[in-house]
Order: structure tokens, then sequence, then C-alpha cells
């Protein structure tokens, strides 16, 4: 009994006191412990593991925390074709508005436009056609492979130039910060205002569900054409603004997105022909080289089979387990890297964050990329699986690696380097004996 008190006491003492000793099999504190309980620090990083890629989730963009959200296509050298799609409601500026005799309108112009917030992929063009949604848009937690009927012939679009972020534009005479801005048919926008006329959001809603911006992606023939761009939904430039003219006036009404965000993402991955085809058919080649896509494109997945070995009669705590990430970094000028990693642990068959993460603190667990390298603490999540072998029960490492945010919000990805390569599990202990 004394033997196991001994034992109990210097597990708890050690997650106090932190021997936090780098040397391999140095002793330390051992005057204080008798024979039966000696304290060995020790280091160790030469485990086997296992990394590839596989397929993401679906995740949801029907999202009210952020108004970003993602729009275009291109056509990536090592990943093959990205794409995005939006979809969204718009609502009356002010209800109630009035155009009657529209016969008497003249339109001069109907433009859709989005506040820029940045781009993904090389190219400064991108084709986009605009469409009537045939089905309303519900306050549902839809997905990026949800997908929602519209009229398949064109109301608005074209070739258009992709802007800097420090670009700006001359809307008038008045100019304003950069946007993507959509020519829409002035039939459409004649009919629009016709359909608005003396309604209020309701009805109007009922009227006209809304529209879907979809890229054409058969444009996107050669590598490195295209782009995805990131837009503000709740931006005052994001709006479909109708110019016309009435009794000799020069006018303009706009229609805007919801603040309450009805408006969602559907994302699409095509790997045909590309760099990592070859590894999702193969998941060996992931111990050279696997792959990690936002867009809910792909994850990785990192396994350590080995690790357990540690463990023969002595009893483990972890002083620090830190898992290094490399990236290739020969190509992300043209196409970025993912700025952070989530590592998310198989409990029961769901995917949930580290203790690392969610108790510890981002200051504590790290997972962003430096240079080329990404850098996680994992030391509470090793702890926990030592604990689970010693008491004879059932635990794998097994760690999911994707993208920060679930890569909603941006279109970057990255070429890890896998097990061959230098994907690496380092972790600092205490036996003991």
């Amino acid at each position: 009994m004394t033997y196991r008190l001994n034992k109990l006491l210097i597990l708890s003492v050690l997650f106090v006191i932190g021997l936090l000793a780098c040397r391999k099999d140095s002793n330390i504190g051992v005057s204080v412990l008798d024979d039966e309980n000696r304290l060995v620090n020790q280091y160790a990083d030469t485990f086997s593991l296992i990394t590839y890629s596989e397929f993401a989730n679906p995740v949801v963009t029907f999202d009210t925390t952020f108004s970003q959200r993602m729009l275009g296509s291109y056509l990536d050298p090592k990943f093959g074709l990205t794409s995005s799609d939006l979809f969204l409601r718009l609502f009356l500026e002010t209800e109630f508005p009035d155009f009657s005799n529209v016969s008497a309108v003249h339109i001069d112009s109907a433009v859709l436009s989005f506040s820029f917030r940045g781009k993904f992929g090389t190219s400064n063009q991108l084709v986009l056609n605009v469409h009537e949604l045939n089905e309303e848009i519900q306050n549902f937690n839809y997905e990026s492979d949800d997908d929602i009927q519209y009229n398949p012939t064109p109301i608005g679009g074209g070739v258009i130039s992709v802007p800097s972020s420090t670009d700006s534009v001359l809307v008038g005479s008045t100019k304003e910060p950069a946007q993507v801005r959509l020519k829409l048919d002035n039939s459409f926008a004649l009919n629009l205002l016709q359909r608005a006329s003396g309604q209020e959001n309701g009805a109007f809603i009922s009227d006209f569900k809304g529209i879907a911006v979809i890229p054409d992606s058969t444009k996107n023939q050669d590598y490195g054409t295209g782009a995805v761009v990131s837009l503000d939904m709740l931006s005052n430039f994001s709006k479909l603004t109708v110019y016309y003219q009435k009794d000799g006036l020069q006018q303009e009404y706009a229609f805007r997105p919801a603040v309450l965000s009805y408006y969602f993402n559907k994302f699409y991955q095509n790997y045909d022909n590309s760099t990592v085809l070859a590894t999702l058919n193969d998941t060996t080649m992931g111990q050279d080289w696997f792959y990690i896509q936002s867009l809910a494109g792909l994850n990785g997945r990192i396994k350590a089979p080995h690790l357990k070995d540690l463990i023969v009669n002595d009893q483990i705590v972890v002083q620090r387990a830190e898992l290094n990430l490399q990236i290739d970094i020969s190509d992300i000028t043209d196409y970025p890297a993912n700025t952070a990693f989530i590592l998310r642990e198989n409990s029961t068959g769901e995917w949930i964050n580290l203790k690392d993460l969610y108790i510890e603190g981002s200051g504590h667990y790290g997972g962003l990329l430096e240079g080329s390298t990404y850098s996680f603490n994992i030391t509470r999540y090793v702890q926990d699986l030592f604990t689970s072998w010693q008491s004879e029960e059932s635990a794998n490492f097994d760690l999911q690696v994707i993208p920060d945010g679930e890569g909603k919000w941006d279109a970057r990805r990255a070429v890890v380097a896998g097990f061959n390569n230098g994907a690496k599990l380092k972790i600092q202990y205490t036996t003991i004996k």
C-alpha cells in the first residue's frame, strides 16, 4: 500500500513542480526517493508516424458569426480545381418603395457589388454568372455541399477584374474601397423594381427568392488561372444597386444582404489529373507528403502506433509533448499556406479539439505557421493516452489536422512533409521505476 501511495504522490507532485530536464537519462532529485521509486527523466523523438490525407467532411457555411464569404474558382497546379458558389437573399433597403408608373422608369444600369477582402490564386480575372433563385433560402444550417435551385439563364455577370485590397473604385464621382462588381441585365433590373414596388420585405422575399453567383470553372483550363475571392457581406458596399431615371431625375435604389446571414457557400473540388489524386488513391504516399486544404477539401491524419511501447512496467509523466510539421514553401507566394492548423482527437467516433487548446489556450497550444513549421504543444493529450494505457484502457494516438476555422473563410492549402520527410513527435517525460 505504501508503495502505491508513494507513486500516486510522486505523480501528483510532478505536475506541480514540472521537472523540465531535456537531457536523456538524467536523474534529478534521486536522493529524496527510495530505491523503489526512482525518477528518470528521458527524451524521445524517434517515434514512427503514419501520415496521410483524407477528404474533409462538409462544414456549415450558413454562419451568423462571420460575414465573410468566398466566391470564385481557380485551377491549382497541385490540388486541381477549387470552386465556391455563393447564394444570398436580398432585402429591401427601405420597405414600401414607390416605383409606381414603372413604364416611366428608364434603367441606366444595375450592379451587384461586394466589398473585397482578398484573393487566393494567381489570376487577376474571374468569370462569374448571376442567376435568380427558384427557391427561398431558409433559416437553416446549410453545409458546404448543399445546393439550392436557381434559374439556369443568367441575369448578369461576365469577366471581372479581381482587384487588390488597396485598390479603389470610382462610383459616380465617389471613390469607394475595392469591390467585386458584376453588371446585371437592365431588363432584370426593371422587373425587380416592379416586383419591389409597394412591398414590405416578407412579401418581396416570397416573390424574389434571392440570387446565386456561380463561377464559370470551364474558363479555367490552364493551371494557375482563376481566383477565389473573399467578400464582406455586411459591408455598406455589398449590395445590388439599380441606377435609373424617373421624371427627369437620376435616382438609385439598393437591395442588401440580410444582417441575419441569409447567405451561404457551396464548395467544390475536382482532383482529376492533380498531384493530390495519387496520394488519395495510395495513402502510403502520405508518408512522404500529405495535403491539407480549406473550403472543406482535405484534412491530414497522423497516427503513432508504437507510442505505447514506451510503457513497460514504469509509470510515465509527460513533461512536454510536441508535434512538429514542416511544409513545402516553394509556391506559397502564389498559393498561400494555412496560417494555422487545429488538431482534433478521435473520441468515441467524434472529432473534438484537444484539451491543450480549449483548457490551456492558444498561447500554450501553438499551431501557428512560423517560417515553414507548425508546432503543437500536445502534452495533455499524450499524458491522457499514457494514463489510459497504464490503466489498461483502450486508446490510440490518432489526430486529425484541419485548417483553422474549419477552412471556411479562406482558400488556403498546404503541402505537408510526412514522416519520411520530417514530421516529428517529441516527448520529454519522466519514468518512475
